[in-house]
């Protein structure tokens, strides 16, 4: 072999020396990143600076990275300052136990596949992250699986989600500066399967003086659909059950028997089918709803179906059971039916019975004066509109025994 066979080579060498290298490189990098220690050098590294921007304290226990995307963080922690109390320190995340679980290669194809997603153990408190609202809870657990993230046709299916053990709160301010920024939201969420189980949210008015609290002992969504661009949302099928519902008006005070200020229900279950809601459309079948009251108003059974359109409700066959009453109606009601200065119409026929102590014994009594003095059951055949307008309270066309 000559001088320049030799020549040429060398320098085949280093190309291929100076081609392989970086590769080498990004190889030993990516081995290296799948090592305990290094993983929380990293992690530690990282913390450190998101500590620094943020002017937050932010740590991390451990981290644990798997091939090829498992991920599993425990012990992350964010702390600020207290804004208006020196010395006080509020944590605004502190989550026991973060395991993800992502596909690599549909990275590649703009799409996200998700075998797995769990927070264990979280606490978080948005104190002043977001202007006039502050969500504060803990949850035991919570958990999905997502397989259809579509980056590029802004798709996003959610197969299986499950939150355990949650106790939210959210607290509203008395002003929310407007959204002046212009964006348009395309993103179209499908959620096949949902469950909650005890698990409670509490929402505040402004300056607490309303409160609105709902625990789900058991809840369960079926096909969800949200096209957050339309506004159109459909849910095939949803069941509440062992829940309890509370409202309190904290600025009237409370009143014998059943009081709309003070409500407190409880063994609420309720079973709807079919939920459709596009502004100005709402529709849906309510299959059951009961509850009990602490005043002692009990509902068996309400069920039906529900429409609302063009400000119009429409109840075509509404069945209301109670321990003591049955009746079945069929209700039209405009929602400025009862407007002083313009009202709308109303129309209902009504069929069935109503026990006395769903009269005597309740608020309901206030209703129709002939139902006032029945001594077994109220039988009922219609209420109308009187003809005068405004409507002041609805006639009622009863044959009762006495």
């Amino acid at each position: 072999m000559g001088m320049g066979g030799k020549r040429m080579k060398k320098v085949l060498k280093w190309i291929g020396i100076a081609l392989l290298t970086p590769i080498l490189l990004c190889l030993l990098l990516t081995i290296l990143l799948y090592l305990p220690p290094v993983q929380n050098w990293a992690a530690q590294k990282v913390a450190a600076y998101a500590s620094e921007e943020t002017g937050m304290e932010i740590t991390v226990g451990r981290v644990a990275l798997k091939f090829p995307l498992d991920l599993s963080v425990s012990d992350f922690r964010m702390i600020k300052q207290n804004d208006s109390i020196p010395g006080v320190r509020d944590t605004i995340a502190d989550v026991g136990e973060l395991v993800v679980d992502v596909q690599l290669l549909p990275l590649f194809k703009k799409r996200v596949e998700i075998d797995a997603l769990e927070f264990n153990r979280l606490k978080v408190n948005t104190d002043g992250l977001i202007p006039d609202t502050r969500i504060k809870g803990n949850l035991a657990h919570f958990s999905l699986e997502s397989h259809g993230i579509d980056l590029k046709a802004n798709t996003l299916r959610i197969n299986t989600a499950r939150m355990d053990a949650a106790d939210v709160s959210v607290e509203l301010g008395d002003t929310v500066p407007p959204d002046t920024t212009e964006s348009k939201n395309f993103w179209k969420i499908y959620v096949d399967n949902l469950d909650i189980t005890k698990s409670r949210v509490a929402v505040h008015t402004p300056r607490d003086t309303t409160v609105v609290e709902a625990f789900l002992g058991k809840a369960a969504a079926r096909e969800g659909y949200f096209d957050l661009g339309k506004g159109e949302y459909k849910l095939q099928k949803f069941d509440w059950n062992d829940g309890t519902l509370r409202y309190d008006n904290r600025f009237e005070p409370p009143t014998e028997g059943l009081d709309f200020n003070h409500l407190d229900l409880s063994e609420v279950n309720v079973g709807i089918d079919s939920l459709y809601y596009c502004d100005p459309k709402l529709d849906f079948s309510l299959r059951t709803c009961g509850f009990k009251e602490k005043s002692g108003v009990q509902v068996s059974d309400l069920r039906g179906q529900v429409r609302l359109e063009n400000n119009t409700l429409h109840l075509p066959s509404l069945g209301f059971r109670t321990p003591h009453s049955d009746l079945k109606t069929s209700l039209t009601l405009d929602l400025n039916t009862f407007d002083p200065s313009n009202p709308g119409t109303m129309s209902a026929e009504v069929d069935g019975y109503l026990g006395k102590q769903d009269i005597l014994e309740r608020p309901a009594k206030r209703i129709c004066e002939p139902l006032s003095q029945p001594t077994t059951e109220g039988k009922g055949n219609g209420w109308r509109q009187p003809a005068a307008s405004p409507l002041r309270q609805p006639a009622c066309e009863y044959a009762h025994r006495l």
